[in-house]
């Protein structure tokens, strides 16, 4: 199986070539001779030979030469980022990759699986409410059918019971920030106390090995600067080629029918079908808890298999990128911290986001 991960061409959301930003890093950012030691380290041998040591030395000596402010970030970059890409750790402790698999998702939103083959994979956003999470399972279960939820902060910290049984099910569990806000209207402080709160929940709730590094936006609203700062996290952005809108419920004029419609006429080879898990509200009729089904089996009748988005992490199962190219995304993850040196991570944070 060969997959990779990009944009669907002429989505609204999506930026630059294939989803990638397009002007070199160098030329954007000052500290130019640090991202060409990283490229001159990954020509040399590639970063699982030389290792994060030799990164680290090389990255060290240079942050000496700069600013207090930029120093701070571009050391929480170094610290956050390589471990987890050097050494196959996810932002979790379970799921682990080889360095091709996570890095080769960053610097794109991930609308599509780029592959010829039939697959698809099924997620889950929740925010509100579990009302449609027994029947989700349950179906899920039925036809061994695997999963991602990205789930809230807040509801991790809600329904903790819920995080354990998804976990238990053997589906990932992604990060969807911690009180679902506009990440246009934060700051970049803000933004990172968001992703890293709602981590912070989730392992606390129990998440466990079933933690992945994907990341998905609020209302799916990405800007290449917002990618580029949670990939410099540790994170991919996995965000959807169609929702069904069973969200919007009868009153929004969503039935099981046209939640089926709208999953058949995405359908293609890597779609990435986005659902939701409970309802606005205060609600407990979940149009997708009930179409779920009808939607499994429909994808399954028409030559599609239903594929798990951790198989994206590991090498053995994607077309792993040139070094070059792994250095040049890690390259990317470094300019967005000298992008913003003025806003450094801030310490002493809150689990929990207010205003």
């Amino acid at each position: 199986m060969a997959f990779t991960v990009g944009r669907v061409a002429g989505h609204p959301g999506s930026f630059g070539k294939e989803g990638l930003c397009s002007v070199p890093p160098a030329r954007r950012c000052r500290h130019g001779h640090i991202l060409k030691e990283l490229r001159r380290l990954s020509d040399g041998g590639g970063m699982e030979s030389r290792g994060r040591a030799a990164l680290g030395r090389v990255v060290s000596r240079r942050l000496l030469l700069a600013s207090g402010a930029q120093y701070t970030v571009l050391r929480a970059v170094l610290s956050e980022v390589p471990p987890r890409l050097a050494t196959g750790a996810s932002p979790s402790s379970g799921v682990t990759a080889g360095d091709a698999g996570l890095v080769s998702l960053f610097g794109s939103e991930n609308r599509v699986i780029r592959t010829r083959e039939r697959v698809v994979a099924v997620t889950f956003n929740a925010a509100w409410n579990d009302a449609g999470l027994d029947r989700i399972l349950g179906e899920l279960a039925r036809r061994h059918a695997p999963a991602t939820f990205f789930l809230t902060g807040d509801f991790a910290d809600r329904y903790p019971r819920v995080v354990k049984r998804i976990a238990a099910g053997g589906h990932g569990l992604g990060n969807h920030s911690y009180s679902h806000p506009y990440f246009k209207d934060l700051t970049v402080p803000g933004r990172v106390r968001e992703v890293r709160a709602a981590e912070r929940a989730l392992r606390a709730a129990g998440a466990g090995r079933a933690l992945t590094p994907f990341f998905r936006f609020p209302y799916s609203e990405t800007s290449p600067a917002q990618v580029r700062e949670v990939n410099a996290l540790g994170f991919a952005d996995i965000e959807f080629t169609t929702d069904t809108n069973g969200w919007k419920g009868t009153g929004g004029g969503m039935t099981v029918v046209r939640a089926l419609r709208r999953a058949l006429d995405a359908l293609r080879p890597g779609a990435i079908l986005q659902m939701h898990v409970g309802a606005s509200g205060g609600g407990t009729d979940v149009i997708d808890a009930r179409a779920l089904p009808r939607i499994l089996d429909a994808v399954v009748s028409r030559g599609y298999r239903i594929i798990d988005l951790r198989t994206l992490l590991f090498p053995s199962s994607l077309t792993a990128p040139p070094l070059r190219w792994t250095s040049e995304v890690l390259a990317s993850s470094l300019h967005a911290a000298c992008i913003h040196t003025r806003h450094p991570p801030l310490r002493g944070e809150s689990h929990r986001i207010r205003g």
